[in-house]
């Protein structure tokens, strides 16, 4: 699924469906099936802050560990975004959080792959990004109020010029308990920032 977004946060909402594409506007917002919801991202404004706990800035936070479970995932869903920057102006892929709800040895393993073109996105290679799990350590939130969140992208896609690619692609593979519970995610998002080049 392709997505153009503007200097953003996004948020996918319950189901993270894979619906049609959608125009970018600064505040579009996405329902269930298209799952998203978005506001400004500047650490600068005082309205903004006064969403989140904090402001972050890019590359303060560590990257949490993101190796997958090692049998075969139970299912996937993959999502891609343009960032639609103004001219002058480079994407820098901040930030991403989430709420899973991975019961038993369940988990939701996240992954980013980045390029200049839709073309090229096809052909990059994956990057760990997180993995939501019950245990061994409970990492089912990763919100901007959490331990050790949320999870820097600009250290797991390894800083400048990687953070900056227009194109982003994140696939979800989840991974049902071995005694059958499902995973699930109730809602993920990251930061996209526009700066000035």
């Amino acid at each position: 699924m392709r997505r153009p977004l503007a200097a953003l946060v996004l948020l996918c909402l319950l189901s993270c469906d894979d619906g049609g594409g959608q125009a970018a506007s600064p505040l579009m917002e996405f329902e269930a099936s298209d799952s998203a919801t978005a506001s400004p991202n500047n650490c600068d404004d005082a309205a903004a802050d006064a969403a989140r706990d904090e402001c972050i800035s890019p590359g303060t936070v560590v990257v949490r560990s993101a190796e997958a479970p090692v049998r075969p995932a139970t299912r996937s869903e993959s999502y891609q975004y343009e960032a639609a920057c103004d001219p002058g102006e480079r994407p820098q892929w901040s930030f991403i959080t989430y709420i899973a709800h991975t019961p038993g040895d369940g988990a939701v393993h996240f992954q980013a792959r980045v390029a200049d073109t839709e073309a090229e996105l096809g052909a990059a290679d994956w990057t760990d990004v997180a993995l939501a799990q019950s245990s061994p350590t409970d990492t089912q939130s990763c919100s901007y109020s959490d331990p050790g969140c949320p999870v820097s992208l600009h250290d797991a896609l390894g800083g400048p010029p990687t953070v900056n690619a227009r194109w982003i692609e994140f696939e979800l593979r989840y991974y049902d308990s071995t005694s059958g519970d499902p995973v699930s995610i109730e809602r993920w998002g990251v930061d996209l920032s526009c700066e000035t080049i």
